[in-house]
């Protein structure tokens, strides 16, 4: 596979991660608002590590052969923020159904 060819399947599967994660986060909102179990929460917590470790392997591949493309390191920070907003309704929903 070509730098070109890489780039492109990276920011495709990067677009593919954060469309996957805005969806889990809408699950995981809409649970924290009924108090209820998370559905399918290992399927959730197995895209958050798919994520990491692709943006690792993205990151790798850039560190080793070429600089970061600007629009690989946009799809990286999309990454982030469904990563990051996926993670804060995970803590949103603990924090509303579970009893300290």
């Amino acid at each position: 596979m070509n730098a070109e060819e890489f780039k492109t399947k990276s920011i495709n599967v990067l677009k593919g991660n954060a469309r996957e994660l805005d969806h889990m986060e809408a699950v995981i909102t809409a649970a924290a608002k009924k108090k209820t179990d998370i559905p399918n929460l290992k399927d959730i917590l197995k895209e958050l590590s798919d994520t990491a470790t692709e943006c690792r392997r993205i990151l790798a591949y850039y560190d080793e052969t070429e600089p970061l493309p600007d629009v690989v390191r946009l799809a990286l920070v999309r990454v982030q923020e469904a990563v990051g907003s996926c993670t804060s309704a995970l803590v949103h929903h603990y924090s509303k159904t579970v009893r300290g």
